[in-house]
């Protein structure tokens, strides 16, 4: 199965309590790897001009050429503002787990 790796920029506009003004979705581009696309993300972090408004990334990872009825998400990663990692998430957007990797 060959996949891809899409890179979003989460950012937030205003404070958490009682709710977020706004929220924008950046798409960073897709790479082949996931090496690639971390590295693509962390010179975002080091070359943009963040700020407090960053929220998180997010790498998802989806299937090339899906059947139109299947799902094409293969695991969602999320990593802070600074780009360190966060989380794995190996369920799709259809809510269907898929595991974890055997070391987690």
């Amino acid at each position: 199965m060959k996949t891809i790796f899409e890179i979003e920029l989460i950012s937030t506009h205003g404070t958490r309590y009682p709710v977020r003004k706004r929220l924008y979705n950046l798409s960073l581009g897709a790479y082949t790897t996931l090496e690639k696309a971390e590295k693509a993300m962390m010179r975002v972090v080091k070359n943009w001009d963040t700020d407090e408004d960053n929220y998180c990334f997010i790498i998802t990872e989806r299937k090339l050429n899906p059947k139109p009825d299947k799902e094409d998400v293969v695991g969602v990663r999320t990593y802070l503002p600074d780009g360190s990692w966060y989380e794995e998430n190996m369920v799709g957007r259809d809510g269907v787990f898929r595991g974890r990797p055997k070391e987690r």
